[in-house]
């Protein structure tokens, strides 16, 4: 099959062609191109370049893009975690004598733990119910760029979601248990 890029049926005017192979005759393929290409007169010499190849070099500026992507959300995740865990120290040290209060009134562990992070959660889910719209509409104009792309489903959204709800239960319960298991006398004698 031949392509004329030129628009004319010529060969003449084109510096390109385009081969097609069954990948086990590749090479026997070529062998026979390159010998034809000899028999004509040309002042270049017979080169080829594999699709294949060419589509893997255009990628490789994404590559590592994506690389450097995913280090930087990775370092993000890691920042907005020691944010959150400094947030809810200085959220648990303000509420000290709240809960040394509750603990001597008998809540557990668990009750204090719920009280903290409650409010964090909430904030959490908000932000995921803003992202997800936005991060759906960019990434959707994104991908469609290119020719062969995936759909975004929405158990990647829920997914990434639950990590970050995850990652903020984890945070926020590591602190309130920390501060509930602080003896309540100390916090109440503070001042």
């Amino acid at each position: 099959m031949l392509h004329w890029y030129t628009g004319k049926p010529s060969l003449e005017n084109n510096s390109y062609l385009s081969v097609r192979t069954d990948p086990g005759y590749m090479r026997p393929v070529m062998q026979q191109l390159e010998r034809a290409f000899k028999t004509m007169p040309s002042r270049r010499s017979f080169s080829y370049d594999l699709m294949s190849e060419r589509v893997d070099k255009q990628y490789a500026l994404l590559d590592g893009i994506l690389k450097v992507s995913n280090f930087i959300a990775l370092l993000t995740i890691l920042i907005a975690s020691m944010g959150m865990f400094g947030l809810i120290s200085l959220f648990a040290r303000q509420r000290v004598k709240e809960i040394g209060i509750r603990k001597v009134l008998g809540s557990d562990v668990a009750g204090i733990v719920r009280l903290l992070s409650r409010d964090f959660v909430l904030l959490v889910t908000i932000a995921i119910a803003f992202a997800v719209p936005l991060a759906w509409y960019v990434m959707a104009g994104w991908l469609h760029s290119f020719a062969y792309h995936i759909s975004i489903r929405w158990w990647m959204f829920a997914v990434a979601g639950l990590i970050a709800l995850l990652i903020t239960c984890v945070t926020v319960g590591l602190q309130a248990t920390r501060a509930a298991l602080a003896n309540p006398v100390k916090s109440l004698r503070s001042e």
